[in-house]
């Protein structure tokens, strides 16, 4: 853990829930509508039907799994081995998002100002909050969000060859899916629009900032 870190996983409680799979693919597993990757060393121990348990932080961030006949864990992390993939994934996300802010910025402008309004502000919220740093750390992953959960509106929720299609050309990520689904519907419901506006950033699970707050000190 750096020295210099505000918070450490050890200070954030995990839950344990026994859950069903329902689905197993060659590289996920899912189970009460999520789908999780374990790591591959792991996909043989798994079978539709089966019970395990899961442990999370938060409501997304899986740290270990084990079975439940016998009990056994597969992998638990522990919160020094989360604080340092913590840092080392910060780390590559940053260099990659400076990158990528450069290369970008005229076409993601083109494209948050084509969002609907709702989610704009969710973004200008953002940017208003931590400025350069949300730009560069941020910016091009919630759009991607934003642009999905338009999609998953159009959708009803589900995988589309739109959505499939755009998938495949922007190299999203579950988690980002696992947003964008949670805000679609809300799109819909005008009286909700302000819960699209004010809610959490879709990295708040890696990064801990609820809002780009902590980017812009």
């Amino acid at each position: 853990m750096s020295n210099d870190r505000a918070w450490s996983y050890a200070d954030r409680p995990r839950t344990r829930n026994t859950v069903t799979i329902e689905k197993v693919t060659d590289t996920t597993i899912t189970y009460d509508g999520w789908t999780f990757g374990p790591p591959a060393e792991h996909m043989s121990r798994f079978h539709e039907g089966q019970q395990i348990v899961v442990e999370t932080i938060g409501f997304s961030m899986v740290t270990g799994i084990a079975l439940t006949d016998p009990m056994a864990w597969l992998w638990l992390k522990t919160s020094e081995q989360l604080d340092r993939e913590h840092d080392e994934m910060l780390a590559g996300f940053r260099k990659r998002r400076l990158e990528q802010l450069e290369e970008h910025r005229e076409d993601w402008t083109r494209r948050e100002a084509a969002l609907p309004s709702p989610l704009r502000r969710r973004l200008e919220r953002y940017r208003a909050n931590g400025g350069d740093d949300f730009d560069a750390d941020g910016w091009g992953y919630e759009l991607i969000v934003c642009e999905l959960a338009v999609l998953y509106a159009a959708s009803n929720g589900h995988d589309s060859t739109e959505v499939n299609e755009f998938a495949s050309r922007e190299g999203t990520s579950g988690n980002q899916h696992d947003y964008a689904r949670a805000l679609a519907p809300l799109l819909k419901l005008e009286d909700r629009h302000d819960d699209i506006a004010n809610s959490v950033s879709a990295l708040t699970p890696i990064s801990g900032d609820h809002d780009y707050s902590k980017a812009g000190r």
